[in-house]
């Protein structure tokens, strides 16, 4: 069931970024039709095909500027063409006929810095949609541009759209790549985790049962169990504790016969569970090395330690249990 319902997201996902992959292809903006005059001001359309929930739009127009210049003095009252700063870019009815609240920026025509003469470059004309969403779809007309022949001129110079782009409402598919390859890590990482556990208390399990049958002694987890809940110590304190509580071997030597500690004081103490919990995979080492040192009667330390993430801690968890074994 776990494996069908993955099957189904990722259907899913790639249905959405398929359909994405669709309807987020680049629109394009060209220079629509136009009739030249050398007589009075012609009026060229920029215009877009094949747009998609548009929401902003951005162009640059190239001309040769010996034969024809855009209207730079033009009155806004008395030609519909010309904006309030006296040039003849104006917004088209794509986004303007809409919504009356768009961002609509004229560009700026490049000019000789000595001369001010036009240099044949108008850049950076771009519009951003007011209106409610989703945004204008389809083509239209997204600006004009109104020019004069020169004198010399004759108004059939190419007139060119570059450095054309547009933003769409509709997400990116490498944005919807990303969104599906991340759900997707999410959940291999998650199914790992969880069969990494069931592997951990399976070889656990296995441990401990080995233990019994060979009758070397009970395997309590519940040690392990509180000492996964035990605040665990820096590795300077757990070097302390080892020495304050494992005897030396000249304090065992003094040890009288009262004194010395009974097999039941021998099973794993706190102090050892806290080492063996410790995020510090070293900590844990030592504490495994202190309970090889002074063995106890249950094998919980070393059980714990076959199934420790670190491989260092596991395989002389490993050796060790051989070594008891071969002891016993």
């Amino acid at each position: 069931m776990l494996r069908r319902t993955h099957w189904v997201a990722f259907a899913s996902a790639m249905l959405v970024l398929l359909a994405a992959v669709r309807v987020a292809s680049a629109a394009i903006i060209s220079v629509g039709p136009y009739t030249p005059s050398t007589t009075m001001p012609f009026v060229v359309p920029i215009e877009i095909t094949g747009a998609v929930d548009l929401i902003f739009w951005q162009f640059d127009v190239f001309y040769d500027a010996s034969d024809v210049q855009i209207v730079t003095n033009c009155d806004p009252f008395s030609d519909p063409f010309c904006n309030f700063g006296g040039t003849g870019v104006t917004e088209g009815p794509f986004f303007g006929s809409l919504s009356p609240f768009n961002l609509f920026n004229p560009g700026f025509i490049l000019l000789d810095s000595v001369t001010l003469a036009q240099l044949g470059q108008l850049i950076a004309v771009n519009d951003t949609f007011g209106g409610s969403l989703p945004g204008p779809s389809g083509d239209g007309v997204l600006a004009y541009i109104e020019f004069v022949t020169t004198a010399t001129g004759t108004g059939t110079s190419p007139i060119t759209v570059q450095n054309a782009s547009t933003t769409s409402a509709v997400p990116e598919p490498a944005t919807l790549a990303l969104l599906v390859g991340g759900v997707a890590l999410l959940g291999v990482r998650r199914r790992m985790n969880s069969r990494r556990a069931m592997s951990a208390n399976g070889a656990s399990r296995i441990a401990c049962a080995v233990a019994v049958a060979l009758g070397l002694g009970a395997c309590d987890r519940s040690a392990s169990d509180q000492s996964s809940s035990a605040t665990p110590p820096k590795a300077a304190a757990a070097k302390h504790a080892i020495a304050r509580q494992v005897p030396t071997a000249t304090a065992k030597a003094s040890m009288t016969p009262m004194t010395q500690p009974a097999e039941s004081d021998r099973a794993s103490p706190p102090w050892l569970a806290e080492l063996l919990s410790s995020p510090d995979f070293q900590v844990r080492l030592q504490g495994l090395e202190a309970w090889a040192q002074h063995p106890g009667t249950t094998l919980d330390a070393v059980t714990y330690a076959l199934v420790d993430p670190e491989e260092s801690v596991r395989a002389r968890a490993q050796e060790v249990f051989e070594e008891e074994l071969a002891r016993r």
